[in-house]
């Protein structure tokens, strides 16, 4: 995915759930809520990161500590 800000895997995750919708003759929308902590000196002001921080792959499979969902019913 890259580099991106909230918004842009906001969007990301609704794209994803939009064609699971299309595909299913019912899908109850949720989305999944982790709390990711990003070290102090990897956050910076501006369009461009001076350094980025790699969180690897997450397997949104998972149960994670902290873990909520909100649902659209």
């Amino acid at each position: 995915m890259g580099r991106g800000c909230e918004q842009e895997v906001e969007d990301y995750m609704r794209d994803v759930w939009d064609d699971v919708q299309k595909d299913s003759s019912h899908v109850e929308l949720c989305y999944k809520k982790i709390g990711i902590t990003i070290p102090d000196n990897y956050v910076s002001t501006g369009k461009n990161p001076q350094k980025t921080f790699d969180i690897g792959t997450i397997n949104l499979a998972n149960k994670f500590t902290g873990e909520t969902t909100d649902c659209i019913n």
